[in-house]
């Protein structure tokens, strides 16, 4: 396995010569081939809408404060509704900075939001101490709130489904992707798109997995055709020390 800063560097490499890997991939945020979550299920997400009350992202609550989610889902006037699975829901609006990792002037796509008040509904933990990403054939939970259906020849349509949608996963590989033309980093868990695809609508939503949220919705690399391609998760592991750190001092 490549160490660290030999794939920083290369990724630098990619970006200073415009050759990335955002050129076929698009950050995703629907489930399309899920079914409605039960009441229990994924009742930690937070839906992220903006001004206009518009679906931003999705989120996870993973204390009565913070909101872990996707960098690339930032804007200021940001809203979270809290509880909207199975609801109702208890919205509140960001009023501090986002925090958002950051090394060596490398951004990477995950985001902690503070709740201006407490949430009073059930959060979810990230992975243990001494964690590792989940292996090739694993098997995880995705969940989104945009469009669960598809238009002819499986053509994405852009809709919001009623009720959360819930979906597995099985992971076949490990990749580091730059996104949104390098703004981003990102060290992924890969899954083919089919038979469940996610796509423009729930980014930044938890992907769960032995009961900690192990992932993040992230991108997919065809956005025309669903169930085409492969789908991309931020692995959370990774990231462990820095969020408990930043939930603390914070």
């Amino acid at each position: 396995m490549l160490d660290k800063m030999t794939v920083l560097t290369s990724l630098l490499f990619l970006l200073r010569f415009g050759i990335t890997l955002s050129a076929v991939l698009d950050l995703h945020k629907r489930i399309i081939g899920g079914q409605d979550c039960g009441p229990q299920q994924h009742d930690y997400h937070v839906k992220l809408i903006d001004y206009d009350g518009e679906l931003v992202c999705g989120g996870s609550l993973i204390s009565e404060w913070w909101i872990l989610t996707s960098a690339h889902c930032w804007k200021w006037g940001l809203k979270v509704i809290i509880g909207v699975h199975p609801g109702p829901g208890q919205l509140m609006i960001i009023q501090e900075p986002p925090h958002i990792f950051e090394e060596n002037n490398i951004y990477h796509d995950i985001m902690l939001l503070k709740l201006p008040k407490r949430a009073v509904r059930r959060t979810i933990g990230i992975p243990p101490l001494g964690c590792t990403n989940p292996a090739v054939g694993a098997i995880l939970e995705t969940a989104g709130l945009a469009a669960m259906t598809t238009a002819p020849q499986f053509r994405r349509e852009r809709n919001e489904a009623i009720t959360l949608q819930c979906g597995s996963i099985t992971v076949n590989g490990h990749e580091w992707v730059p996104l949104e033309n390098g703004k981003y980093i990102a060290p992924t868990l890969t899954a083919d798109s089919n038979p469940v695809d996610v796509s423009p609508g729930d980014s930044g939503g938890g992907v769960e997995y032995q009961g900690a949220i192990y992932a993040l919705n992230t991108a997919i690399n065809d956005t025309v055709t669903a169930f085409s391609g492969k789908s991309f998760f931020l692995d959370v592991c990774t990231y462990r020390d820095w969020i408990n750190n930043t939930m603390i001092h914070f």
